[in-house]
């Protein structure tokens, strides 16, 4: 059974540090998967998970919309893709997909919809929803198996000051 926990931020910067303190949970080989319209703030929170993996250029963390890949270097190799222009499973494979999920990074997925059936069973999956100009709402599901102490350390660094 999956388990899920939800935030809710009220400006960019607060998505930012949404990542920023999930970062610190995650571990090698470990897969995101965003799921949100345009516009919901998908590049911000990679951001701050940027900022919380250590990687060194932050000012380079961007939307990989035209390149579909960009890797940033840190305390975990972030792998960042962009699959919207894809179309499908094969396409994925083409871009060297193997390469870089389960390759001792974070794997950060965008529009996974072309990766169907290649998306690692263990990815968190994480809803950004707009509740208004400025206020979102993150919600986070955790694959079965993985360790509910996940969330409850997620819970405390999101909420403390």
């Amino acid at each position: 059974m999956e388990k899920s926990i939800s935030f809710e931020t009220h400006s960019p910067d607060e998505t930012r540090r949404f990542g920023e303190r999930l970062a610190p949970h995650l571990r090698p080989n470990d897969c995101l998967v965003l799921l949100g319209g345009f516009g919901v703030g998908k590049t911000t929170f990679v951001k701050g998970l940027a900022r919380g993996l250590k990687v060194r250029k932050i000012r380079e963390v961007a939307s990989p919309s035209f390149v579909i890949l960009k890797i940033y270097g840190g305390r975990l190799p972030l792998y960042h893709f962009d699959l919207y222009r894809l179309s499908g499973p094969v396409e994925v494979q083409r871009i060297g997909w193997d390469e870089f999920v389960g390759a001792d990074g974070v794997t950060v997925l965008e529009w996974p919809q072309a990766a169907d059936g290649l998306v690692p069973v263990s990815s968190l999956r994480i809803r950004l929803v707009i509740l208004g100009a400025q206020r979102r709402r993150i919600e986070v599901r955790i694959p079965k198996g993985r360790d509910a102490r996940f969330l409850r350390a997620l819970e405390r660094s999101i909420t403390k000051a």
